[in-house]
């Protein structure tokens, strides 16, 4: 009896001592897992960035309007994979605004019981503007047809910036007939973000309001259908398609058509075209700044010599004389956990 004495409050605290570590155990075990669960929400938040980087949208939300309800969710251009994660686990992400060009994207991670885990990345809205790629197309189907002297690069030279793709599309399936209809020439021929051939999938869904504002400004001047010679610097509109011929000029260039291009072609700026896009076999081309195609065919065709270019510093120069025309690339400054 002494001994059963003595040795009974040992047993208890011996037990009691591993339930306790059971419990620290389990405890651990479910904040960890939380933890990494808050960490993949916010990796595929950063990684719907790079296929989508513009700021403004952050703060809009899925519907991309300012001051509605879902105002705060993060908009993610497609949803999560299906088989992860898997109840009880879970991740929610939402948007909170810290400065006017500054949000946090935070991740809150659920595993099992109530154990839960938040990390946040600080993005904040670049200086420069954003342009999706030295040449953009929203068609659903894109013919390419390239020189054999042709280029497009998307590698900023001489001026500050992030490499852009050289071209870019709305739709995966229009990317991936793309690369499987190039030659391994002009494979090589197609430099910019990611190396050659930099063909990638991103969202520009401004390219629609900045065809609509453009014509509203009061600094536009109209172009006829035959243009030869210089057309100027600024903001120039032909409401049909063009037909252009030893032409140069530098600004921004909307063509409610399409555009032909025959002889020299030297332009410095952003060119819309909203319908097809054909040089010449005769054309020797210049453009450093970017192509913007709206809806049309999809027929890019830069038959003859010569190259675009994407330059920042001409985007920057159409930024400051036409602020908030352009959207601004989201650039992520930091990674923090919530305690």
């Amino acid at each position: 009896m002494l001994a059963t004495a003595v040795l009974l409050p040992l047993g208890a605290f011996a037990a009691m001592q591993a339930r306790l570590d059971l419990l620290i155990h389990h405890h651990s075990r479910a904040a960890l897992e939380a933890f990494y669960i808050a960490e993949s929400g916010l990796d595929h938040a950063l990684a719907d960035l790079v296929s989508d980087p513009r700021f403004e949208r952050l703060p809009a939300g899925p519907d991309g309007l300012v001051s509605t309800p879902d105002d705060g969710e993060f908009p993610f251009r497609s949803g999560p994979p299906g088989f992860f994660p898997r109840e009880p686990l879970g991740y929610t992400l939402r948007v909170q605004a810290t400065a006017p060009d500054a949000v946090e994207i935070v991740s809150r991670g659920c595993g099992v019981g109530r154990a839960s885990r938040e990390v946040a990345a600080s993005v904040v809205a670049s200086s420069a503007p954003y342009l999706p790629a030295a040449v953009f197309s929203t068609a659903a189907a894109i013919s390419l047809e390239l020189g054999e002297t042709f280029s497009l690069t998307g590698v900023p030279d001489g001026a500050p910036g992030e490499a852009i793709p050289a071209l870019a599309a709305e739709q995966e399936h229009a990317v991936d007939a793309i690369l499987s209809g190039l030659s391994e020439s002009a494979k090589t021929r197609l430099h910019g973000e990611g190396g050659a051939p930099s063909v990638r999938v991103r969202s520009f869904p401004e390219m629609a309001g900045l065809a609509a504002a453009l014509p509203r400004l009061p600094a536009v001047e109209f172009l006829p259908s035959e243009v030869t010679g210089s057309i100027g610097t600024g903001i120039r509109m032909s409401q049909q398609s063009t037909h252009m011929t030893d032409a140069e000029g530098s600004g921004i260039l909307l063509v409610d058509g399409g555009l032909r291009v025959a002889g020299r072609f030297v332009f410095s700026g952003i060119i819309l075209v909203l319908g097809d896009v054909e040089f010449d076999r005769s054309s020797e081309v210049a453009i450093r700044g970017a192509l913007l195609q709206g809806a049309s065919d999809g027929r890019l065709h830069f038959a003859g010599s010569g190259a675009i270019a994407y330059d920042a510093y001409a985007a920057v120069v159409i930024d400051a004389a036409l602020p908030g025309l352009l959207p601004h690339r989201a650039v992520v400054t930091g990674w923090r956990e919530h305690l």
